[in-house]
């Protein structure tokens, strides 16, 4: 027997069929139900006239209030709980909206998601026990602007998963074509594979996919397409030369994204470096044209840019993602990862070991016996080694690169949907960043690919470049 809302001319009516997602929050959280609604906004017009977002900025005007939202939470099939301390100070959300939905979780299979907006004492509620789309102890508020954007897709997912799972209706529209159109890439890839004491290197072509942005005066960027997927991130305990910040080895599950093929080279770093503001704008940080130690050479056009600090990444990646209309950043120490290993579970990408002729580190020092070689002792041109097995190079060595994340001592409570690990109580200016790759002046061991590394955000060193990743499908950056 169906549902009934109440009494109407003496008859029962009916409830009306939950296919809706309601979002519950208070009036001083508002910015992000509209920032929200605008991540969703692609996905929500493909999904026609069935689907929508409700808040109570939809009831129109001369209508009760308490009715419409009563109405509302009676159509809800997805609720999305928006949790901050003003939230739990609210006697009506808590002592209506609340336990309405949570009532109806129990005896009709409404989904309830919710996410911190703010430090609160969410864990003395029954929310607790219901699903935190993202960890509790990773905030919305306060984080940096791509950090933000991450975070409200991550959102966004969530509630895309809860309605495919729960919601009979037709799937949504496809999501609108990328506006970068994918190519086939050749590349020359390489593994080591042990013969007697030896370590032959076996080389073969490879075709992945990817496409060129065009940056200006004859500079490109090739970005390769990383397929999403799902691995466990962190080194085994059994790894030669792990360290505990290492671990524990959990499981991460990532959408698909693209990633530059090599370390941004000094070109390119010059080409966005010399863009000019869109019109009535300007740039939030000055960027050295060039900034790096190793310039001045024949071939230094194509060796990594290097004396880059965390800060002016972000600014790189600002008017790269002004220039070209889509979301640049820079990885998340996953997408880091995930990209880097490329399907292995060995220390390198390229096997057990790695070999000079592989990578660029400072090879007086070898890993698992592997004899000792040349040390170059300055960067080499950006893709002049094979590729892992997707087709990206110099994961290994050459220059550290900075991700997105701020650090942690270990994995203890890190994300499991490849976003960036973030703390919203820190000093967001001066807190330490990841670091990840290894460098042309590091031991080898240094260069694995669980290997992590930290820095302040402003500082510039001549082992330290950058690599990005493009979110084609997201919402630009403002610059």
């Amino acid at each position: 027997m169906p549902a009934t809302t109440g009494q109407q001319r003496g008859v029962f009516q009916p409830a009306p069929e939950r296919r809706h997602v309601f979002i519950s929050y208070t009036r001083a959280d508002r910015p992000w139900v509209d920032k929200l609604q605008r991540m969703m906004a692609p996905w929500l017009r493909g999904s026609g006239q069935e689907l929508r977002l409700w808040d109570d900025s939809q009831i129109a005007a001369g209508t009760k209030w308490r009715e419409a939202i009563e109405i509302a939470l009676a159509e809800a099939k997805v609720a999305l709980l928006l949790v901050s301390h003003e939230f739990l100070d609210s006697a009506f959300v808590m002592n209506v909206e609340v336990p309405k939905l949570l009532a109806a979780a129990e005896a009709e299979g409404v989904r309830v998601l919710w996410a911190c907006l703010s430090p609160c004492l969410v864990e003395d509620t029954p929310i607790h026990a219901y699903q935190a789309v993202l960890p509790p102890s990773q905030y919305l508020a306060g984080r940096d602007p791509i950090g933000e954007l991450e975070a409200l897709k991550t959102i966004a997912r969530s509630i895309q998963a809860a309605v495919a799972e729960n919601l009979p209706l037709p799937a949504p529209a496809a999501p609108p074509a990328s506006s970068i159109a994918l190519e086939p890439v050749l590349v020359t890839t390489a593994q080591l594979v042990r013969v007697g004491d030896g370590w032959p290197v076996e080389r073969r072509r490879l075709e992945v996919r990817g496409r060129r942005v065009e940056l200006g005066d004859g500079v490109s960027l090739p970005l390769i397409a990383i397929p999403a997927g799902e691995f466990v991130m962190g080194s085994p305990v059994d790894e030669p030369e792990r360290r505990e910040s290492e671990g524990p080895q959990h499981r991460v599950r990532l959408e698909g994204f693209l990633m530059g093929q090599t370390p941004i080279t000094q070109a390119q770093w010059r080409a966005v470096a010399r863009l000019v503001p869109p019109l009535g704008q300007g740039w939030k940080r000055e960027l050295p044209l060039n900034p790096s130690h190793f310039s001045g050479q024949p071939d230094s056009d194509q060796r990594p840019v290097e004396q880059v600090s965390w800060l002016h990444a972000i600014e790189f990646c600002r008017r790269l993602a002004a220039f070209t209309g889509d979301v640049y950043t820079l990885p998340s120490e996953a997408q880091w990862e995930y990209a880097c290993r490329a399907g292995t579970t060995t220390p390198f990408a390229f096997g057990e070991t790695i070999t000079p002729d592989l990578a660029n580190y400072n090879a007086n020092y070898t890993y698992a016996n592997v004899p000792i070689g040349e040390y170059r002792e300055q960067t080499t041109p950006a893709g002049m080694f094979p590729a892992n097995a997707w087709g990206l190079q110099d994961m290994h060595g050459n220059v550290w690169e900075w991700c997105l994340d701020h650090w942690h001592e270990n994995y203890e409570d890190a994300p499991f949907d490849g976003s960036a690990w973030l703390n919203t109580d820190a000093d967001l200016s001066g807190a330490t960043r990841l670091l990840r790759g290894g460098s042309w002046g590091n031991d080898p061991g240094s260069c694995r690919s669980a290997f992590r590394l930290h820095g302040r955000p402003v500082i510039a060193d001549v082992f330290v470049g950058l690599r990005v990743v493009c979110l084609s499908q997201g919402p630009s950056l403002n610059p």
